[in-house]
């Protein structure tokens, strides 16, 4: 369901109860093995109305997983959980550990009912079995060493981060003509528009189905923020974040590269051929903003632009990414996630700020090319 600009919801797409009942009615509940929700989404999107799924759930007797990949860290999350587990039904919940305890990825916390003692241990009897131990050493390990008064520090640091990253981010779009995306149901991730560089010059075709914005580091179609959102990277050995002048040459070079590959996927995809000799070259497209931010050791933010279609088990997706098919904005997230630290959030807005008007200029250059 669109919120609609202005209205309660700001910019961020909601749960569609109606429609969602309508399909249980369709199908019949006895042909639905559950339904899926998700608390932490990319912005724009918001937490689903898990309250309101339990209740639906509870009339119509179908299970309800509730997908809380990130939401260990919320405490908006966790009481919204809470209060679909004494509302309505929810037969389990499933967290990352990378993504809430700072571990390498591979572990997953599966959580059920008391009426449902059962349950985690079919979960472990159907698991493979080829998993090491080490995710469960991983979380002992960092947790022994947070102690009760440090898990709760990280918890505390994480929730002052999300309103210091946006004031941040806020603050940088006033001075560039942009916004910060109003996504009060999403307490983790936040969406930046880009809408002044779209409008800084004409956008060739969208990329082709299937194509991957490799400078955002993941797959457009995940629906949870990568735990290294708005994090500067500081390199092997504790290296300092600011790339050498050799490095950001090299940086330079590779950009200059692929946004001549960028550029001439997207003129195939128009029917204007690479080598056609055409002198008048592809205009970039905003995704390559994520590819500058990756050569600038800034990792996990998506840039998502309207027009990329995926199909995915047979099932065709408009605007891939973007949660909705007509997204009116283009737009880049970044999220407050646990670890991150307030200076890393500072590099993170100057960084941003930066690569901005570098893209400004490229775009605005080739452009005006003969």
């Amino acid at each position: 369901m669109w919120g609609g600009v202005g209205g309660d919801a700001g910019d961020e797409p909601r749960t569609d109860l109606e429609a969602i009942s309508q399909k249980l009615d369709e199908l019949g509940a006895d042909n639905v093995a559950c339904v899926v929700t998700t608390t932490s989404c990319f912005a724009p999107r918001s937490s689903d109305d898990i309250v309101g799924v339990a209740k639906l759930c509870a009339r119509t007797g179908v299970a309800h997983i509730i997908n809380n990949a990130y939401g260990v860290q919320s405490a908006a999350l966790c009481k919204e959980i809470t209060s679909a587990w004494r509302k309505g039904r929810v037969d389990a919940v499933v967290q990352s550990t990378d993504k809430n305890f700072m571990v390498p990825v591979g572990g997953a916390v599966v959580a059920a009912g008391k009426s449902r003692p059962d349950l985690v241990a079919a979960v472990n009897q159907t698991y493979p079995g080829r998993a090491a131990v080490a995710a469960h050493l991983d979380v002992l390990i960092t947790l022994l060493h947070w102690g009760a008064k440090g898990w709760r520090q990280e918890l505390k640091q994480r929730e002052e981060l999300y309103p210091y990253l946006k004031d941040k981010l806020q603050h940088l779009a006033a001075s560039l003509g942009e916004r910060v995306l109003e996504t009060p149901g999403n307490p983790i991730s936040l969406g930046f528009t880009l809408s002044s560089l779209s409008a800084s010059h004409s956008v060739a075709a969208p990329a082709a189905p299937g194509g991957d914005d490799q400078g955002a580091g993941l797959a457009q179609g995940s629906d949870i923020p990568d735990a290294a959102s708005a994090l500067v990277s500081s390199g092997p050995e504790g290296s300092d974040v600011n790339a050498s002048a050799g490095a950001q040459a090299a940086d330079s070079a590779a950009e200059l590269a692929s946004a001549r590959g960028a550029s001439a996927g997207a003129s195939g995809v128009s029917g204007a051929s690479a080598e056609s000799g055409s002198k008048n070259p592809a205009p970039l497209l905003e995704t390559f903003l994520g590819s500058m931010l990756w050569a600038r050791s800034i990792s996990g933010t998506r840039v998502i632009a309207p027009g990329k279609a995926q199909t995915v088990a047979g099932i065709r997706f408009e605007s891939y990414g973007s949660h909705h098919n007509n997204y009116p904005s283009v737009y880049l997230t970044a999220a407050a996630a646990i670890g991150t630290t307030f200076d890393e959030v500072d590099e993170f807005v100057a960084r941003l700020g930066k690569v901005y008007q570098e893209f400004g200029k490229k775009a605005r250059s080739k452009s005006k090319a003969p």
